[in-house]
């Protein structure tokens, strides 16, 4: 098992189907609850979902790997990346692509950090072979999480209702991104029923299941690129390749905020974005 296991186990596709399916299934609870409550339930499923993960990698039973970071893991990122950012698009109506661009910012650069970080400490953890020390990571990585995650869940407000950042008015023409502000109203239950519900919630299930593909297979496929088939040694380590994950993470991070913010800027109604992670925030 090489030092990449655990970023893989850790980005199962799996989690995205579940991620979308959260927040697609739970999205009027969370504007019901508020904030506060939504990110306090997904700090439990998410760091919980690492804490079953070890224990199905130290008890070697796979299933609980995919029921801890696919299942629970997943359901615990759908509610922590909605929460927030309907928070912000609050507090910033008059900068929806800066606000939504700085959270999902914040969500991609997870990666520059957390890979080789995971990197470290299964190395420590396991004395110098990255495999003996992979629960450990899980069980850390869980734990750090879930505190991140409930400092945020404690510190989070909500603008008063009827709210708005000084000078601006939702009504007035003039007013920065009404353009892309819509004056009608459609309840959710209407929504789920139209196909173009359906369609755009398939293309972001499309787009996010490739992403963390990608970035989950980072590391070991750029190992399997640079090793030698005939002698099994590989040209890139384990920390090398972290950092290339790294590099794709800060890339991301510079496309998810540049992109929604060109388009608030954008004409009135702007076409769909080359991203679709940016579709609920231009087509509103």
């Amino acid at each position: 098992m090489e030092a990449g296991a655990c970023w893989r186990w850790g980005h199962l596709p799996d989690r995205a189907g579940h991620a979308g399916a959260s927040a697609a299934i739970f999205g009027k609870w969370v504007e019901r609850v508020g904030p506060r409550r939504t990110m306090f339930t997904a700090a439990l499923f998410f760091g919980g979902g690492f804490l079953v993960a070890a224990l199905g990698v130290a008890t070697k039973q796979l299933w609980l790997i995919y029921l801890g970071n696919g299942v629970l893991g997943g359901i615990g990122l759908g509610l922590g990346y909605i929460s927030p950012v309907s928070t912000l698009i609050k507090w910033f109506p008059d900068r929806p692509g800066v606000a939504t661009g700085m959270a999902i910012m914040g969500f991609g650069g997870g990666a520059m950090i957390a890979s080789p970080l995971s990197v470290i400490m299964m190395n420590n953890f396991g004395g110098g072979v990255p495999a003996n020390g992979i629960t450990q990571t899980f069980v850390v990585l869980g734990l750090v999480y879930f505190v991140f995650m409930m400092f945020g869940a404690f510190t989070i407000r909500v603008p008063r209702p009827g709210w708005a950042p000084a000078g601006y008015d939702v009504n007035s023409a003039n007013a920065p991104g009404h353009g892309m502000i819509t004056r009608a109203n459609v309840a959710v239950d209407t929504a789920m029923r139209t196909p173009q519900f359906w369609l755009l919630f398939a293309v972001l299930f499309l787009n996010v299941t490739a992403g963390i593909g990608i970035l989950g297979q980072a590391s070991v496929m750029i190992q399997e690129m640079f090793s030698d088939t005939t002698g099994g040694r590989t040209a890139v380590s384990a920390a090398a390749a972290a950092g290339f994950v790294g590099l794709l993470s800060l890339f991301n991070m510079g496309g998810a905020f540049s992109g929604p913010r060109c388009l608030t800027a954008s004409a009135a109604r702007p076409p769909m974005p080359s991203s679709s992670r940016w579709a609920p925030f231009c087509t509103s």
